[in-house]
């Protein structure tokens, strides 16, 4: 059975991604349900005040005072279009997270796709560091730069320059930490030679 798991992982890695985003949702609700895990949801009302005034006409960081980067707006302003209620909000961003973690986890699986045991153990690794988070990984969006992130590194290591640094910008607009990685990476590549020739 675990043979056959590695081996749906490599060859549809985007039905295994969504599959294993949903086991989490799965959880995380009978978490909830049996009170393991309770909701703390007080971060998407912000981000549904910041989408509902951007969606009505008011400027960011003129109008209305955000703390987050450019590149988060979307996330905010998107459930706001597309919903009227805050239930039917929460349930549209929640939505757009799962999606994220969908992509986490195929980019994660993609960044081990040589070794099929490194690539399990390593979606597994990161569904569990999620699940650990509980609710906060559906009620805010730090998930989205993660994935923009693992996208990035997935890029670069197939050497798609153009596409990766598309991403890292993207990522970086949408949350700041990102801005390590050039450095981290050119540090990485300045000590490979050494490593390699040892």
């Amino acid at each position: 059975m675990l043979t056959s798991f590695v081996v749906w992982s490599r060859t549809r890695p985007v039905a295994f991604g969504i599959a294993m985003s949903v086991l989490f949702v799965v959880l995380l609700e009978v978490a909830i349900t049996v009170g393991f895990v309770t909701i703390e949801d007080t971060d998407v009302g912000l981000y549904r005040h910041y989408g509902e005034a951007i969606a009505g006409g008011a400027v960011p960081y003129r109008d209305i005072s955000i703390e987050y980067p450019p590149g988060a707006l979307p996330l905010f302003v998107a459930p706001a279009v597309l919903t009227s209620t805050p239930e039917a909000y929460r349930l549209v961003f929640k939505a757009l997270m799962v999606l994220a973690i969908a992509a986490l986890v195929v980019g994660v699986r993609r960044l081990q796709q040589e070794d099929a045991n490194r690539g399990v153990a390593a979606v597994a690794a990161t569904v569990v560091l999620i699940a650990i988070l509980g609710s906060v990984a559906l009620t805010r969006f730090d998930v989205v730069p993660a994935a923009l992130t693992v996208g990035v590194l997935v890029y670069f290591v197939q050497v798609r320059w153009g596409i990766g640094a598309v991403l890292l910008g993207i990522a970086i607009a949408t949350k700041l930490y990102p801005a390590v990685l050039p450095r981290s990476l050119r540090s990485t590549q300045h000590a490979a030679p050494a490593v390699v020739s040892r």
